[in-house]
């Protein structure tokens, strides 16, 4: 093998390993063993035979005796062609000879790039030494020893020790953090996890969160750096919480890059490529944290967040394999070294269903597999027009009811009635003059319902027509929700008894008015025991109050239960999206064992859209034996008419969660501030107390029972 270039000392120092090197790497338990790079040269590097420099290779030295630049030496080029291995030995690198030609293993803190030169022909670089020819590619060993890269750092998780590895830390105390796992991945069969790995959620009823930082990177000091990388999501879709953060730490100050409410807490199921320019950071270096933060401990339920093909870069690309865009749909191409990546999308290709529309609605479109092409299957018998059911049967009726529909044929010649029955319950046909006429009973589309009432919203759903009110001023329903029970659950939705004990219509108990009445308890035993604290929630169906109007409530309620207010409670809530706020609850004054009519003003709810929430909580095992708790004639009014008033007084609904005012004579009122909307928010740590948020305010309730 031959130098191209050769001087003293400098073949001795490649021999002992001089310039190599690598950096120690973070250490948590909760990812495999911090290691450190052993560098260590192979015995049976000779030393080469060192010829005179000629005038040509004439290099000064500095003035301490014995040390030599080598950024002045390198890139040096070497000879690839050989007659045997003896002829590659390098100072980068030894190798084997193949076909004529050296296969050069880099010793540590080189790297060889043939991909520049000629296929005789190489070029060996010095850790983090930038190829003259193209600025964005440098030698990073850490990534790769056969090339330049344009990477400061690549991690995949797919090997161990990791070539980067984050230092990880449990951030709130709850005991989950970022571990390596093969569940998923988008490179390869690994990533970082953060979530259970045996669940498979981050849900342990604990706030949960966790830091992977890694440590000391370095941002290409060029236009344009890039981080990039990977990401699966899985998460509660509430904005605020959940969180995935990805933020750049500097000696002085932090950098925001990335956070996931942007993807509103969910990927959909599959990985997405997250791409953060990091123009602001050029040329310094950094210290890279993915956060997840749960915020609470509260609806964690879901799986969580998978990171994979973590990579911070100059944007050029030296091979393919820099130009991986996550997008099983695009070839992508790197031009050549130093180029910008091409990421080609192939027409037709898919990743998911969603991807896969040809407009037409009688086809069915889907993605067989990520990266395949769409299929449209075609639906049978669906029609766009008439003129496509034509079945050539003159006795028969033909028709699209809709486009997008199943074609109808129905009989059309007759001589009785009876010759004229449709298949579609919707049409009602008769024979007249030997032939079937039919009459549609059903709507097809919304504007078929159409009652030309500016105060309803008109529906069609499965044939029918649906008017639902409409929350628009001047637009009023005295009667907006009535529930008797006596056909049915009116509507109500309910938590699943446990034990046999749980919210459930029944008419073989108690009403006000019969038969039916909501029952609180076992129906079997006539008690609420099942042995252990049990609590549940009947839940209303939406309404929506009429703006500018008053409003009332009144329901019946029959208990038999313990009459403080510490044990068998009984909580009436409005609930919305943003929260539960109580209008009213169960007193001492309570008359047990017998209906009693509660009457509550809701008018400072006027305008809003909620649902009526009953809960009962028993909040301890015993004294369960009374009957329980009946609720019946539940009535949601409103007066279709302003609340006059003269003073701020004449406002007052009680509801400790509004403000009244009186204002050019009409009563108004607006929800106060609140410090909280779930119980979650109200979590003081303490053992010994029961934590609520009533009407957005924290209660804390010592529990006698807690030693």
């Amino acid at each position: 093998m031959k130098l191209t270039a050769i001087l003293p000392l400098v073949l001795l120092l490649a021999a002992c390993g001089s310039g190599g090197g690598s950096q120690d790497a973070g250490v948590d338990t909760a990812l495999p063993d911090a290691f450190e790079t052993d560098i260590s040269l192979p015995d049976d590097v000779p030393e080469p035979e060192i010829p005179d420099p000629g005038p040509a290779d004439v290099y000064e030295n500095s003035a301490d005796e014995g040390k030599v630049d080598l950024q002045g030496v390198f890139p040096l080029a070497v000879d690839l062609t050989c007659e045997g291995s003896p002829d590659c030995q390098t100072p980068c690198g030894n190798g084997s000879c193949e076909n004529g030609v050296c296969l050069i293993k880099p010793l540590p803190g080189y790297c060889v790039d043939g991909q520049t030169q000629t296929p005789e022909e190489a070029l060996c670089y010095l850790e983090g030494q930038h190829s003259g020819a193209h600025p964005c590619l440098f030698c990073n060993t850490k990534v790769d020893l056969n090339r330049l890269v344009p990477t400061v750092m690549e991690e995949s998780f797919e090997s161990f020790p990791l070539k980067f590895n984050p230092q990880v830390q449990d951030l709130t105390g709850g005991g989950m953090t970022w571990v390596v796992s093969d569940d998923r991945a988008h490179w390869g069969d690994a990533s970082l996890y953060f979530g259970d790995p045996d669940t498979k959620t981050y849900d342990n009823d604990l706030h949960v969160g966790s830091d992977a930082i890694f440590q000391s990177l370095t941002v290409p000091d060029i236009d344009h750096p890039l981080l990039s990388f990977f990401l699966f999501l899985d998460t509660e879709e509430t904005e605020g919480y959940d969180v995935l953060t990805v933020t750049a730490i500097t000696a002085d100050k932090s950098f925001e890059l990335f956070n996931s409410d942007s993807l509103t807490g969910t990927t959909q199921g599959g990985f997405v490529t997250v791409e953060v320019g990091l123009d602001d950071l050029a040329g310094q270096t950094v210290d890279l944290a993915f956060r997840f933060d749960s915020v609470d401990g509260g609806i964690n339920a879901y799986e969580g967040a998978y990171l994979d093909g973590i990579r911070m870069g100059s944007g050029c690309c030296g091979a393919e394999h820099d130009c991986d865009d996550g997008n099983p749909c695009t070839d992508d191409q790197c031009p050549g070294a130093g180029g910008n990546c091409i990421n080609d999308y192939r027409a037709g290709c898919c990743v998911v269903d969603s991807d896969c529309s040809d407009g037409d609605t009688c086809t069915v479109d889907g993605c067989p597999q990520a990266g395949g092409d769409c299929l449209f299957l075609p639906i049978d018998g669906c029609c766009h027009e008439d003129g496509d059911c034509d079945d050539g049967d003159p006795c028969s009726l033909d028709s699209c009811p809709v486009d997008g529909g199943q074609c109808l044929h129905l009989p059309f010649c007759c001589e009785t009635a009876k010759d004229c029955v449709s298949p579609e319950w919707c049409l009602v046909g008769d024979c007249l003059d030997g032939a079937c006429e039919y009459i549609d009973l059903c709507c097809h589309s919304d504007a078929d319902c159409a009652d030309l009432d500016p105060c309803t919203v008109d529906i069609c759903e499965a044939g029918d027509c649906l008017h639902k009110q409409a929350n628009l001023p001047g637009c009023c329903w005295p009667e907006l929700l009535l529930a008797s029970f006596d056909g049915g659950d009116d509507g109500f939705t309910m938590d699943p008894p446990v034990g046999g004990v749980g919210w459930s219509v029944t008419t073989s108990g108690k009403s006000a008015s019969s038969p039916g009445a909501l029952y609180y308890g076992d129906p079997s035993s006539k008690d609420y025991d099942n042995g252990n604290t049990n609590q549940g929630t009947a839940v209303s169906p939406e309404t929506t109050l009429p703006d500018g109007y008053g409003a009332q409530l009144s329901f019946k309620v029959y208990m038999d239960t313990e009459t403080g207010t510490s044990y068998d409670t009984l909580t009436l809530y409005w609930r919305e999206t943003e929260g539960d706020w109580v209008v009213w609850s169960k007193d001492y004054g309570l008359t047990q064992m017998t209906f009693v009519t509660v009457n509550v003003d809701i008018s400072g709810l006027a305008g809003r859209t909620g649902e009526l929430a009953f809960f009962f909580n028993t909040h301890d095992a015993t004294i369960n034996y009374g009957e329980g708790v009946y609720i019946d004639d539940i009535a949601l009014t409103s007066t279709c008419a302003s609340v006059n008033c003269e003073e701020d007084s004449d406002c007052n609904d009680g509801l400790s969660f509004t403000k009244e005012a009186c204002a050019g004579g009409q009563c108004q009122w607006e929800f106060l501030d609140v410090e909280c909307v779930q119980d979650w928010d109200c979590d003081d740590m303490d053992y010994c107390t029961w934590d609520y948020c009533v009407n957005g305010q924290c209660i804390h309730e010592w529990d006698p029972w807690c030693w």
